[in-house]
């Protein structure tokens, strides 16, 4: 379990980066309780794929910051 998250109140933004899995999914969940901000996903973060689909279904933007994260996030935004 590794990952960083920084909340920026004032932009409406969240920034993760590191490993996004069940636990780290918790952890934002904290974060973004009665929020909606932006969620931006910093370049060398992994992600697996159940957990774009969790945070979608709590109606969060997802940015990518590197090519291949974008990637990702368009291929699984065509599977729902």
């Amino acid at each position: 379990m590794t990952y960083r998250i920084e909340n920026s109140p004032e932009t409406q933004t969240v920034v993760f980066e590191g490993q996004l899995d069940a636990l780290a999914l918790d952890a934002l969940r904290a974060v973004l309780k009665g929020r909606r901000p932006r969620l931006v996903l910093q370049p060398g973060t992994r992600i697996d794929s159940s957990c774009v689909q969790a945070v979608r279904a709590l109606g969060v933007p997802l940015i990518a910051e590197s090519p291949f994260l974008a990637h990702l996030l368009a291929a699984t935004e065509d599977d729902r």
